[in-house]
């Protein structure tokens, strides 16, 4: 039950920051998220589902920290306080697809003691 409350939140997500058609652009880089497809400088790199719920999470809310536990909650639809190192691992794939560099990260930032934040 809890990953379909979970699904239906994301369908209601904040709107303004997806653009209509689920394609982002920031830097070089594109993200057409309903496919799930990542390019960087034209080459292309798959997302699993899991990443692209969390890159759209994180592009809904950008500017925003955004803790490990809402991760956990709003994209996997774990119960608050549940401990992992899910998001920490997804993160590091993620970084891997659509940072150009993704040990000196410009757009998924760390932020210290709580999570991530995205910026454009």
């Amino acid at each position: 039950m809890a990953r379909v409350k979970a699904r239906l939140r994301n369908v209601a997500a904040p709107a303004g920051a997806l653009p209509e058609g689920g394609t982002y652009e920031f830097g070089t880089i594109r993200v057409e998220l309903r496919k799930r497809i990542v390019w960087i400088d034209g080459e292309e790199s798959r997302l699993t589902t899991h990443e692209a719920g969390v890159l759209e999470y994180l592009i809904a809310n950008q500017g925003r920290d955004i803790s490990r536990d809402e991760l956990l909650q709003e994209v996997w639809g774990y119960a608050a306080g549940t401990s992992t190192r899910t998001v920490d691992n997804q993160i590091l794939k993620l970084r891997k697809k659509v940072e150009v560099e993704p040990s000196d990260p410009r757009h998924i930032l760390p932020v210290h003691g709580t999570g991530y934040r995205f910026e454009p």
